[in-house]
């Protein structure tokens, strides 16, 4: 027999146990806990020199839509709810669109390699990444390039791991971390007074960059940045053109037009400060975006960042303290956005880094060429 005392305890494990597992299916449910509580906060650019979701949203709308055209993209594993119809052109053939469950990080992270690699298209060619100061066609942008006393093959290509790779050095700049399904979004820059940043040219700053979704998916790879903001700009920043554009590619530098007592400022530079390697970032090809060169694709990036706005020096002085143990794990695991729907991940990349820019005649863009 169980005596009255065993009994009474074993009831207070039941109920303990019963508590435990009702709390980790709630966390479950949700497709993870967003422990920033700031998926949907609104950024002000003027402050942070990024960008904020304008409207048009549609995170934690519920399930993509399945069927239509194009490969079935998986199995019977899952359940057609975790299925979306997203469009990777140069991957699929016909009109671009597969069906693929979110869960199948397999299926998308092949679907990333076919895109780069160009299958659909099949003629011989993969996709590179053209270098800010790299303003040559689809047949010239991996030729040596000089400018003044400096000459560099000024691009980026895919190695064999999908790592993303400076073509001058080698250097491993970003790591291929996996693929997740993700929303189009429509990006809007807001420019202000021109700027005068010793330069010698007639850029403008940026007063706002906002984004709202397209409602059209496709497949998104997850990039962890090698290096941190001060080791880029040890390694890259400086005189060099073509070094100093591999700084803007790992750290979205741009000029922001702030204000102060009403009066507008345009002497300002906004840098991603990242305070160890494995800050993470969603690439996204977007085709028809950009239209200046042909068989070319705009090059976005949708990522998580809680920092706030300030001049780097201040940075160096006091590295980090704008990021919390709370949300750094959303700026630097991976594995957080993996297996995870769209709306979800949605509400966890709040910015938006666009690095084709329609303002500027030199723009980082993917480009028909030879591998490496």
């Amino acid at each position: 027999m169980i005596d009255a005392k065993t009994l009474k305890l074993s009831k207070r494990l039941v109920i303990i146990l019963l508590i435990a597992t009702f709390s980790i299916s709630g966390i479950i449910s949700c497709g993870g806990a967003d422990i920033t509580g700031s998926g949907r906060r609104g950024y002000s650019s003027v402050n942070v020199g990024d960008d904020t979701n304008s409207g048009n949203d549609s995170a934690n709308s519920g399930g993509g839509s399945s069927g239509g055209s194009g490969d079935s993209g998986g199995d019977s594993t899952w359940n057609t709810s975790y299925y979306y119809r997203i469009r990777v052109p140069f991957a699929v053939g016909g009109n671009g669109y597969t069906n693929v469950s979110y869960a199948d990080t397999n299926t998308l992270k092949q679907l990333w390699f076919d895109q780069i690699n160009r299958k659909a298209i099949n003629d011989g060619r993969v996709f590179a990444i053209r270098n800010r100061s790299n303003n040559r066609d689809a047949n010239n942008f991996q030729k040596r390039h000089t400018h003044g006393q400096y000459s560099a093959q000024d691009y980026y290509y895919f190695n064999e791991n999908g790592d993303i790779v400076y073509k001058e050095d080698n250097t491993i700049i970003k790591k291929f971390m996996g693929a997740i399904i993700t929303e189009y979004r429509n990006v809007s820059l807001e420019r202000g007074h021109r700027a005068n940043f010793g330069f010698n040219d007639n850029r403008q700053a940026i007063v706002n960059i906002s984004w709202t979704l397209k409602g059209d998916y496709t497949v998104g790879a997850i990039y962890a940045n090698a290096l941190t903001t001060e080791e880029a700009r040890t390694k890259y920043a400086g005189d060099n053109p073509f070094k100093d554009g591999v700084f803007d590619f790992i750290t979205f530098r741009h000029q922001v037009e702030t204000f102060h007592n009403g009066v507008a400022y345009a002497n300002n530079l906004f840098e991603r400060q990242y305070i160890n390697p494995g800050f993470i970032e969603v690439l996204v090809m977007c085709d028809y975006y950009y239209s200046m060169e042909s068989g070319a694709a705009a090059v976005h990036s949708y990522y998580p960042y809680y920092g706030i706005y300030n001049y780097y020096k201040e940075y160096k002085n006091h590295p980090g303290i704008y990021f919390t143990p709370e949300n750094i794990p959303y700026m630097t695991n991976h594995n957080i956005y993996l297996e995870q729907r769209p709306e979800y991940t949605t509400g966890q990349l709040t910015h938006t880094a666009e690095f084709t820019d329609n303002h500027r005649g030199w723009c980082f863009l993917f480009m028909p060429g030879q591998k490496n």
